[in-house]
């Protein structure tokens, strides 16, 4: 074995690297090290940032433990140049971390995966997408904006997390986020980050099936959920969806797109951000009731037709601003202290089965109507 505490950067004429040996850099400041097509075994420890000179093949094991960083952005580490990815196998403990930002599926490494630490980061932000390679993961961190659902599901171990972070996008379309059956995993979506679900069971709390594939973004067996003050999920299937609210969560921002029906849940549906429509995709109430409940101002638009609610209820204090119109088919209700801005109107549509109506006007409710009116 070899330990480095500086570069490791020898010209391919003066060191042999025997096959089965291991290179260790331990340093704790940041170190580089050569591309060469001759490493078995590759070990970062310490601290600081290890960063490859160039896209690397080892025959072995790449083990990321205690505080290093492993920055692969711009390298395949563990690729073929053909592309066909190798049995490299991944190691990380500690509080180390992996940083992968090239295309397709990542990591590149297509061995075996023993994970009881760190973190492995996909910050792809290019135009074509990265993908997450189905495997067991500790704890997976999303820092770009073009990153994917790999070609399978995505494992995370016991207490493992999955985190959007502030300012990225992540997309999930058919395959789920699937945890050990405990239920001590979390998924978090930071402020500014976007979790893209195309599920055609909705974004949480669905079982997967496997023929044909039906499943929820987030799988039934992992609950714990946080969406961060100002973040989206937005609803992007091009075919119908179920607007899912398992173990009561309560959304921030909420965007259907794609096309199809997009059904509410039949009970109550909480929004503390803003709701948007951005394409022909339609709104299903199901009967249901959907909750303004934010403490800052909200805004509800859509892009296209006017959408139908079934019961209403507003009760943000800052003020509900309906810049889209819209329609109520059952109960409109303004809650105690709510204020709500009609920047286009909210029409009540009766019929001979059943009457919509305002609800009793509580204390302390504003109106203001601007060019907003309400229409019978």
């Amino acid at each position: 074995s070899e330990v480095c505490t500086s570069d490791l950067i020898p010209s391919d004429k003066n060191i042999f690297v025997n096959a089965g040996s291991t290179i260790e850099l331990y340093s704790n400041t940041d170190q580089n090290l050569i591309a060469r097509k001759d490493f078995s075994n590759l070990i970062f420890s310490g601290s600081g940032r290890k960063v490859p000179a160039g896209a690397l093949n080892p025959a072995g094991t790449v083990t990321i433990k205690d505080n290093a960083i492993f920055d692969c952005s711009g390298r395949n580490i563990g690729d073929e140049t053909s592309g066909t990815p190798t049995s490299t196998h991944l190691t990380m403990t500690g509080n180390s971390r992996l940083i992968v930002d090239t295309y397709g599926p990542n990591p590149k490494m297509a061995g075996t995966y023993k994970l009881t630490g760190g973190v492995i980061e996909f910050k792809n932000s290019g135009a074509t997408p990265q993908t997450i390679r189905s495997k067991y993961y500790q704890n997976i961190e999303i820092t770009g904006s073009n990153v994917l659902m790999g070609e399978g599901n995505i494992y995370l171990n016991d207490k493992g997390s999955f985190i959007v972070k502030s300012g990225s996008i992540f997309s999930m379309n058919d395959n789920t986020i699937i945890g050990n059956g405990k239920g001590n995993q979390l998924i978090t979506v930071e402020s500014m980050g976007t979790f893209r679900c195309g599920n055609n069971l909705g974004f949480n709390g669905a079982q997967i099936t496997s023929v044909p594939i039906k499943s929820s973004a987030i799988n039934t067996d992992i609950t714990n959920i946080i969406l961060q003050k100002n973040s989206t999920v937005e609803y992007t299937r091009n075919g119908d969806q179920p607007i899912t609210n398992a173990n009561g969560l309560v959304y921030q921002n909420i965007v259907l797109s794609g096309t199809g029906i997009k059904t509410a849940p039949a009970g109550n549906l909480y929004i503390l951000g803003n709701f948007s429509r951005t394409s022909s995709a339609t709104f299903f109430h199901n009967n249901g009731t959907i909750i303004f409940n934010g403490t800052e101002p909200q805004t509800y638009t859509s892009a296209l037709a006017s959408t139908i609610f079934y019961n209403f209820i507003n009760n943000n204090p800052s003020a509900l601003n309906i810049s889209s119109s819209l329609s109520v088919s059952r109960k409109f209700s303004l809650e105690p202290g709510s204020k709500i801005l009609l920047n286009e109107d909210i029409t009540f549509l009766s019929n001979k089965n059943q009457t919509a109506f305002i609800s009793r006007l509580s204390a302390n409710v504003k109106i203001d109507y601007n060019k907003g009116r309400f229409v019978v």
